[in-house]
């Protein structure tokens, strides 16, 4: 990639590990936003951190469960013994279980193991609403707004909503709410996207109130409340933008 260089993979590396300073990091969502082979290199890049730190951590379980296979579980120590080697070898042990429990939960969890019939349905219905909706560019407290959306554009969901929530508590913006709401969602907020989601769900304008209304209907479902999102989704036009998504949920959901 022509835009990529040395010292932009070391930024984007360094924005990954949280060593970027503000004014860098915010620099960097900026490109971005605009270049679109920085913003694929930073995805490229988040995504490969989270496969090898998914390895390792399966990595880790696995040679913990050979030993233990290996060597069996240690009896419970003796109290004569607890101020000597065998006390240590039992700690080390119940630390070393403690560790190969956390990785399987995480493995688990990240396989879906743990969701509600409700997480599942959205999960696997929801994806980035992308940057199509209209948003002011009158230059009036803008910055939040445009730092926000940099770091939605770059899939860095936690630090758009952030921002973005600082852009709307000065200035009132339905569309802003949707991705806020969407961030929230993205970055395992389910329960904070519910409000903004609620207000942008009241707009005068199709695209917004549709987009909000199916987001919301996703908030619902990831917080186990089926009964609500039904309503969202049956609020929804079946001509619309997300209306034919909609009658397919609701097919799943009764």
């Amino acid at each position: 990639m022509e835009n990529i260089n040395d010292s932009l993979q070391e930024n984007i590396q360094a924005l990954i590990n949280g060593e970027l300073n503000k004014e860098n990091r915010e620099a960097l969502l900026r490109q971005a936003q605009s270049v679109p082979e920085v913003a694929d290199e930073l995805a490229f890049s988040q995504s490969l951190a989270r496969a090898l730190h998914f390895r390792d951590t399966l990595t880790a379980s696995a040679v913990l469960s050979a030993v233990i296979a290996e060597e069996g579980f240690p009896p419970p120590p003796a109290p004569t013994t607890f101020g000597g080697r065998k006390w240590w070898t039992w700690l080390g042990t119940a630390s070393l279980l403690a560790v190969l429990f956390t990785g399987a939960y995480f493995v688990a969890e990240n396989a879906g193991f743990f969701a509600s019939e409700s997480q599942k349905i959205s999960r696997a219905a929801v994806q980035p609403l992308e940057n199509v909706l209209f948003l002011p560019t009158d230059g009036q407290g803008l910055t939040d707004l445009q730092t926000g959306m940099a770091a939605y554009d770059a899939r860095q969901y936690s630090e758009a909503a952030r921002s973005l929530e600082v852009y709307l508590n000065r200035r009132p913006d339905n569309a802003a709410r949707v991705y806020l709401g969407v961030a929230q969602l993205l970055s395992g907020q389910s329960a904070d996207a519910i409000q903004p989601l609620s207000l942008a769900a009241q707009s005068q304008e199709p695209p917004i109130r549709e987009s909000a209304l199916w987001y919301l209907a996703m908030a619902y479902l990831e917080n186990d409340n089926p009964n609500a999102a039904r309503q969202a989704l049956e609020s929804m036009p079946t001509d619309g933008i997300y209306g034919a998504q909609a009658q397919e949920l609701l097919e799943k959901l009764k």
